[in-house]
């Protein structure tokens, strides 16, 4: 996901790119890769309505 908006630094409008990675950064003694990804999934739905 990227998400793309625009700022205003002094008297110049730019844009700021910012997004969220899903590699995954857990072994998996630590969460299985289903837990992972659902997880990953549900941060997407929770900033979908934020985009």
């Amino acid at each position: 996901m990227l998400i793309i908006s625009m700022l205003m630094v002094g008297s110049f409008m730019t844009t700021m790119q910012f997004g969220v990675q899903f590699f995954p950064d857990v072994r998996p003694e630590e969460k299985s890769a289903a837990d992972y990804f659902r997880d990953s999934l549900d941060l997407v739905e929770a900033a979908e309505p934020l985009a």
